[in-house]
Formats: C-alpha cells, structure tokens, sequence
C-alpha cells in the first residue's frame, strides 16, 4: 500500500474514532460544551494568525446510527449532516482555514484552523465539541505505551 495513502487513512480513522467518542460523551452528558472552551484556551498559543492548529469540530444535527435507520432516512440524515457543516463554515473566512475534511456518516469534519476561526468555531451553536489533534497515548498509559521487543516471536503457521 502506498504509504501516503496508509498514513491518510491512518489519520481518517483516528478522526472518525474521536468524533464518535466526543459524540457518545456529549450526549451521555447532556449535550454539551465539554470542549468548547472560550477563545483559544484549548489550543493555547499554538493557533495564531499565521499558524494553523488541525481541530476535530463535533456538530449537533438530529443523528443516529445509519443502521438503525431506513435507506431512505439515511439518506435524508447524510443530507442534514452537509447541510449542518455548510452553515457551520458559512461565515467563517476562507483565508482562516484549510484542509477541510468532512465525514458523510457522522456529524464531524476536521479543519486547520488558525485563532479567529477556532475563537468563531468556539462560539457558533451548531458546534458542540472542538478538540485539537495531538499526538496521544493509549488510554490508561503514562508514558504512552511501547512494545518490548524481548516480547516478540516469529510467526509460524
């Protein structure tokens, strides 16, 4: 595989698995706000006019499962998930962002964003989580986790 391509889905994936992560905490929490800290606390000095951050934005459209709905109600949902990205990026200045990155199944899309677009991202109604994409460690790690190499055996069939 080329590893451009594996590095890309790679990243594709890890943004999925944050969006449906933040999806299932914001509604298991009463929808709201964790992550949607004011300004630019949550990227701290790292977003500035000139330099971009990468951020994960979680929005609210009506959503479930495409598996638990009909055909056509998933179509209809997918609909309503573009239609609530397009608003989202509607007034937000094209020279503050790039990369955009949406998703059909899910309500997220992952953006570089630079400070005025993440202070405005903070504030738009439609967007309930915004999460800036760090480097992480596997959960319940400190140091993030490494593999022993003493602990490796060839593969036999």
């Amino acid at each position: 595989m080329n590893k451009k391509l594996a590095v890309t889905s790679l990243v594709l994936i890890i943004f999925l698995a944050l969006g449906i992560t933040y999806y299932v905490q914001s509604r298991s929490s009463g929808g709201g706000g964790s992550g949607k800290e004011n300004g630019s606390e949550l990227v701290g000095d790292a977003a500035t006019p000139n330099r971009m951050v990468i951020v994960g934005v979680l929005i609210d459209p009506p959503f479930q499962p495409d598996g638990s709905l009909a055909p056509e109600k998933q179509t209809e949902q997918r609909a309503n998930i573009q239609k609530s990205v397009d608003e989202v990026l509607k007034n937000l200045n094209p020279s503050s962002y790039t990369g955009l990155k949406r998703f059909q199944f899910i309500p997220f899309f992952a953006i570089a964003v630079n400070d005025s677009a993440y202070n405005y991202l903070s504030k738009h109604p439609l967007v309930t989580n915004i999460e800036e994409d760090r480097l992480g460690s596997v959960a319940g790690t400190n140091p993030p986790a490494t593999l022993d190499p003493s602990t490796i055996r060839p593969f036999k069939p």
